[in-house]
């Protein structure tokens, strides 16, 4: 009877030991179920708000990058269509014409249209959107540059051809970064070639309205953006 007694209240006090704790032990579970849930839903809703802004900001660069190379079309025509730049452009594509072919590159140098030409293009070159240019003529003779070096050569607008088969149809284009092949200044400042280099294609038009040549205008977006 004692023995009876006994094991019923230890029995007892084992079950309301496990009553005890049993509450506790719920709890605890739902409030890591309830934490990992918000853990995910504040993960998910961080994600959904930093995609939201880089899709807005990538529409931003977008929407400015468009901008800007609408605006350096429209500075590339301009000074195509000025007719002192068409003048010099013109005498340049016939001395070419008129050179022996081993002689274009110093006919050209000597030819007083070349630093007329430097001198209009001038007002367009700046630091910040448009540092050089060139002139290529239909058989991609280097017509005229910012600087001596290429001009006469007739290989180096070899790679550009299909695009300015475009721009020889009377279209302006853009010619996407590519490597450059004459050494140019890196953002350090470091004269070296394969520095990335885009430019506005151009035509350049002839009194007769003949497109006769292709005005290249160097960008920099590296600068300005």
């Amino acid at each position: 009877m004692i023995r009876s007694a006994a094991k019923s209240i230890m029995t007892t006090g084992i079950g309301d030991q496990k009553r005890l704790w049993l509450p506790p032990i719920v709890a605890a579970t739902v409030i890591i179920a309830i934490g990992g849930w918000t853990n995910r839903s504040v993960e998910q809703a961080v994600k959904s708000n930093l995609a939201g802004q880089l899709n807005a900001l990538l529409k931003a660069d977008v929407a400015a990058l468009e901008y800007w190379l609408k605006d350096r079309r429209r500075e590339a025509n301009a000074a195509a269509r000025i007719p002192k730049i068409r003048d010099a452009v013109t005498a340049l594509t016939m001395t070419a014409a008129e050179a022996e072919s081993t002689s274009v590159t110093a006919a050209l140098l000597t030819d007083p249209a070349l630093a007329d030409l430097r001198e209009r293009m001038s007002a367009f070159l700046n630091s910040d959107r448009t540092n050089d240019f060139a002139v290529v003529g239909k058989d991609g003779t280097i017509l005229a540059r910012g600087e001596d070096t290429a001009i006469g050569d007739t290989n180096i607008a070899k790679p550009l051809q299909p695009t300015l088969e475009q721009v020889f149809a009377g279209n302006t284009v853009v010619i996407p970064p590519l490597p450059s092949v004459l050494p140019q200044l890196d953002l350090d400042g470091n004269l070296r070639m394969g520095v990335p280099v885009m430019f506005i294609a151009s035509p350049v038009r002839d009194k007769g309205n003949e497109v006769i040549a292709v005005l290249l205008m160097k960008l920099d977006p590296e600068r300005e953006f």
